[in-house]
């Protein structure tokens, strides 16, 4: 981990993306499938979670000496950790026998980009992986594939957006809302080789 006094880079700026859903009516007259593959390139690295054999400690250590606020928990299994206003998560870790790396997650403009983004890494010979689906805790879309080194990527879209009045808590609840089940190769921490 390095960690640099700098001004964070801003999120690559994206469009508007207009929807029908709820009450809400944003697009009239305008056909949202001529237009979902304008833009399906991530806007910013968005989360990352690792591997831990000791979650309380690195909780410890992450909220006392780096500021960072737990946002909730997936009991005995996952901490989300947020940096005040903003998105729900921007670090985690999952309970695990020995430490590694779990996923870096990016986000797109849209749930389209992220199934469309999923649609070109299979047809580049990528694993089909997990997804597409709504997270519980954060509650954003998602859909992940494993990359070489043994960890995954996620494209997310629709993240919860909290304030400095957010309780944390802890739940009983799956990774997802709706959607197939995790592989279970997802929560698994592979030994390392050696």
């Amino acid at each position: 981990m390095q960690l640099l006094d700098e001004t964070p880079t801003p999120a690559r700026q994206v469009a508007e993306v207009l929807t029908n859903m709820g009450a809400s009516r944003q697009r009239i007259g305008v056909a949202q499938w001529q237009q979902a593959t304008g833009d399906v390139m991530p806007r910013r690295l968005g989360h990352s979670l690792l591997f831990t054999p000791q979650p309380q400690q690195m909780t410890d250590f992450y909220t006392t000496v780096l500021g960072l606020r737990v946002s909730d928990r997936i009991h005995d299994l996952v901490t989300f950790l947020n940096a005040g206003p903003g998105d729900h998560h921007i670090f985690g870790f999952i309970a695990s026998s020995h430490p590694g790396f779990h996923h870096a997650s990016f986000e797109v403009p849209s749930i389209d980009a992220i199934a469309l983004g999923a649609d070109r890494m299979r047809s580049r010979g990528r694993d089909a992986g997990w997804g597409l689906g709504r997270h519980t805790i954060g509650s954003n879309f998602f859909h992940y594939n494993p990359d070489p080194w043994g960890s995954w990527i996620e494209w997310f879209s629709d993240i919860d957006q909290i304030d400095d009045s957010w309780v944390a808590r802890d739940w009983d609840v799956p990774p997802h809302l709706w959607g197939a089940p995790p592989p279970v190769t997802f929560l698994r921490n592979l030994e390392p080789p050696g």
